[in-house]
């Protein structure tokens, strides 16, 4: 029987199984980046904004500032700035300005974006997460530890 990447690629033979690896990859997160775009589409709000908001979730009480923010979202090619102006036009994340530093600002999730997240990890959780529902915890951890590995590998070929 043929994988379902075998099924996809039906129009290309012998590709080895490295390439192979690399195409699923590529698709398998364009598909995925789809599923969550629809489920959080529906709360008017983007994959990176989730992100962004679940990162403060996951700090609150304590802010954070917009360097801090870029180092750990997952799309490193959004413009962070943007996007909280964005998150706070809609009342999701509020600024903190320091007082050591007036010019320097943190942001803190709102609690309008505390009661989002909790809606969306309520009621969406089961469909955010039901593409892997086949994969055991034993498959995940094997796929966490593959992912390293490839993440270890373009990290040590990144141009300075």
């Amino acid at each position: 029987m043929k994988s379902y990447i075998d099924r996809f690629l039906k129009h290309i033979h012998d590709l080895p199984e490295q390439k192979k690896m690399l195409i699923s990859i590529s698709y398998s997160s364009d598909m995925i980046t789809k599923h969550f775009e629809l489920i959080l589409d529906t709360y008017l709000i983007t994959p990176p904004q989730y992100n962004l908001l679940a990162i403060l979730q996951g700090t609150y009480p304590k802010p954070c500032s917009l360097r801090e923010l870029k180092e750990m979202i997952i799309d490193r090619d959004c413009d962070v700035s943007r996007m909280v102006q964005r998150l706070q036009a809609n009342g999701l994340v509020e600024n903190k300005i320091k007082k050591e530093d007036r010019r320097a600002v943190d942001i803190v999730i709102s609690q309008k974006g505390l009661d989002l997240m909790t809606e969306i990890d309520k009621t969406e959780s089961a469909a955010m997460f039901h593409p892997f529902f086949n994969i055991s915890e034993t498959e995940a951890r094997q796929l966490n530890m593959l992912l390293q590995k490839v993440l270890e590998g373009l990290a040590a070929n990144r141009p300075l």
